[in-house]
């Protein structure tokens, strides 16, 4: 098993903007959003709301999308860890997205180290690492 970070370049020829990019390899674009209006969400919330929150309807304007449309996608960047919500009003979650990355390095990092020891006592418990080591003196 491993984590995937897509790095696309270009699609149909064309190189995308980093944004587009960036939500692509955090896998924030989904299937279904084949307009893009998620990334215009992510777009607006870096430039509208990394000093103060702001409303949805304020977001919709300056989008220039739905404020229905704006309100799921932002509900889907709180999950995500992207934007916080302070009552209804939303803005950048991280000081930066730099910031935003070594938090999710962090993590990810302890949610590795959790499943190793949960690993290790599933292979006890199932006494996997036995049958490895008999698999190894078998091939000697």
């Amino acid at each position: 098993m491993a984590i995937i970070v897509r790095r696309p370049g270009k699609v149909d020829g064309e190189s995308h903007d980093i944004v587009v990019r960036f939500c692509q390899s955090l896998r924030i674009v989904e299937e279904r959003d084949t307009d893009g209006t998620v990334v215009r969400v992510v777009r607006t919330i870096l430039q509208e709301g990394r000093d103060k929150p702001v409303g949805g309807t304020e977001l919709a304007e300056a989008s220039g999308l739905k404020r229905v449309t704006v309100l799921h996608h932002l509900r889907r960047l709180e999950d995500l860890g992207l934007v916080e919500r302070h009552a209804h009003r939303y803005m950048l979650r991280p000081s930066s997205l730099e910031v935003l990355m070594e938090g999710m390095r962090r993590d990810t990092l302890a949610m590795l180290a959790e499943a190793e020891e949960m690993a290790k006592e599933i292979d006890s418990e199932f006494r996997l690492g036995e049958r490895k080591a008999m698999t190894m003196k078998k091939s000697r």
